[in-house]
């Protein structure tokens, strides 16, 4: 499908809200079957552990009160997460519909503030073995920066992001964080720059 296309090249290019919502609005209409029965299980497991997810705040006020965190924000994973797209254009598969089904996006002031968060969320839920990913600083493919971990809380795995807030935008929005920005000709890596376009 051409819309799958044009999903997997936002992907590619860090647009995730973009690729979700075209990959969303076309899956009824390329697995019609397999999206009703996949929404249904999700809805089931998410509203298996809506309550216990509803206590997450009150766990990290502490946080928030002593200014580790800025802001935060649980959401619920979308049909979109476990599609994958395949190497052929045009492509892909639902994944079997699973754990994690929320998300724990924590807003943080700097990369130090981002480490001793991931530090508290450990100790405040119970670490789930070899799933840390150190995206901050060894950034995915498709610009994505964060800290991420998963954890269980009350018997439910959820997967948790410690996002700094000068990436929130290009997280999201991928290269259209900063389109119709002008580069600056001058300063440190103006000689690098004009060694590029000479």
């Amino acid at each position: 499908s051409r819309g799958l296309i044009y999903g997997g090249g936002a992907r590619r290019l860090g647009m995730l809200e973009l690729a979700d919502d075209l990959i969303e609005l076309l899956l009824p209409h390329l697995m019609p079957v397999q999206t009703k029965r996949a929404s249904r299980n999700l809805e089931k497991l998410q509203g298996q552990c809506a309550e216990q997810m509803k206590a997450i705040p009150g766990v990290l006020e502490h946080l928030l009160r002593d200014g580790m965190v800025d802001s935060f924000h649980i959401m619920p994973w979308r049909l979109a997460d476990y599609f994958h797209l395949t190497d052929k254009p045009g492509t892909g598969h639902l994944q079997r519909i699973g754990h994690p089904v929320y998300r724990l996006r924590l807003f943080v002031s700097d990369s130090e503030a981002a480490w001793r968060v991931l530090g508290a969320v450990h100790t405040l839920f119970e670490p789930m073995p070899r799933h840390i990913r150190d995206y901050m600083n060894a950034t995915r493919i498709n610009g994505f920066k964060a800290l991420t971990t998963k954890v269980v809380w009350q018997g439910h795995p959820l997967s948790v992001h410690v996002v700094r807030q000068e990436d929130v935008d290009a997280n999201h929005l991928g290269i259209l964080a900063h389109w119709g920005e002008k580069t600056s000709r001058e300063g440190p890596d103006a000689d690098r720059y004009r060694a590029l376009l000479a």
